[in-house]
């Protein structure tokens, strides 16, 4: 209930075929108000100021820091590798399948009553299957365990020498920026995006497959990196990397508005998220200042479990119980 509440700016009111009628006269520019552009601004420009130093990284991503155990007499150097390779696998396989062999989706795009944007179907394929924030998250996810498997597969096999610097901060700032990102893909999902789709009667996948790995394996993923893997430390002064990628996300979505739209049944900008629709106003900043308020909790959460496994380890059995329950309450499997 506190969820539904709390996500509550981004329930979705579908338009009636008069407003439809009465829109199709105009087209929006996609130019984003002023004060959302302020915002954004703003913040990128904040975030970008207090990104964390080489020093600061340094302290914090050392081998000892990335090729941690949570449970080291259950799991060698040598099987943390091979879990965090076979994950990446896993998210890489899914990326290359939707961009590259499949035929895409169809997105059915929903908007809120008092936008200015034609409701179209457009087709995701190829390139625009990278417009989605879920897919931001999925791969860099993806580069996360690809690299920290690759520090712990070396490491493991006494080659640690080969491990160079850049890839350990590599390796910590991916955690620190993918981990937060899939938690808050998966809450907007269930809280926003389930009841939105459903509400709108419109087709979907999000019980697919797909779906089901890009906006549910993603939270076990970073949830049991963090609390049964490696336990990959997160610092709470390293907050700005996530909100600097989130602006760069914003800015990139408001940027190929047009060129999504051209995909679709109808001309003028499109967004993958009501959210970002540019012409509702101060709608659009107060949903992209929620959405930064849920992000900084997901990664002060994160922090804050770095810190409880750091300090008392925990049990095998409570560890994966909490990365259950935790999962239950971000991720939806089906109506």
């Amino acid at each position: 209930v506190f969820c539904r509440k709390f996500f509550s700016p981004f329930t979705i009111t579908m338009t009636s075929t008069a407003d439809k009628d009465k829109k199709s006269q105009e087209i929006a520019t996609g130019i984003p108000p002023w004060h959302a552009q302020v915002f954004i601004g703003t913040l990128l420009a904040i975030s970008a100021q207090n990104l964390p130093s080489l020093v600061s990284l340094d302290e914090v991503a050392t081998i000892e820091a990335l090729t941690n155990r949570v449970f080291p007499t259950i799991f060698s150097l040598q099987s943390l590798g091979i879990i965090r390779i076979l994950i990446a696998a896993s998210i890489w396989s899914i990326m290359f399948w939707i961009a590259v062999i499949s035929d895409g989706w169809k997105m059915h795009t929903v908007y809120k009553p008092q936008t200015k944007i034609l409701k179209s179907v457009i087709h995701m394929k190829g390139i625009r299957t990278f417009f989605p924030f879920t897919s931001w998250s999925w791969v860099l996810l993806g580069l996360c365990f690809s690299i920290n498997g690759y520090i712990a597969l070396t490491v493991g096999a006494g080659e640690s020498d080969k491990i160079q610097p850049w890839m350990l901060r590599a390796g910590l700032i991916l955690f620190e920026i993918s981990a937060p990102f899939a938690l808050l893909v998966s809450s907007v999902v269930r809280y926003a995006i389930w009841p939105a789709v459903l509400k709108s009667g419109k087709p979907h996948e999000l019980d697919s497959l797909r779906n089901q790995m890009m906006h549910n394996m993603n939270a076990v993923y970073a949830l049991s990196e963090m609390a049964l893997l490696g336990g990959i430390p997160m610092t709470l002064s390293h907050i700005s990397l996530p909100c600097f990628v989130g602006c760069c996300y914003v800015l990139f979505a408001w940027s190929g508005a047009h060129f999504l739209g051209k995909a679709g049944t109808v001309p003028g900008p499109q967004y993958q998220y009501f959210f970002l629709d540019t012409t509702l106003g101060k709608t659009t900043t107060i949903s992209l200042a929620v959405l930064l308020v849920v992000l900084m909790i997901f990664f002060a959460f994160f922090d804050g479990i770095g810190a409880v496994v750091s300090r008392f380890g925990g049990n095998l059995l409570v560890n994966f119980l909490a990365v259950i329950l935790v999962s239950s309450l971000v991720c939806k499997v089906k109506a």
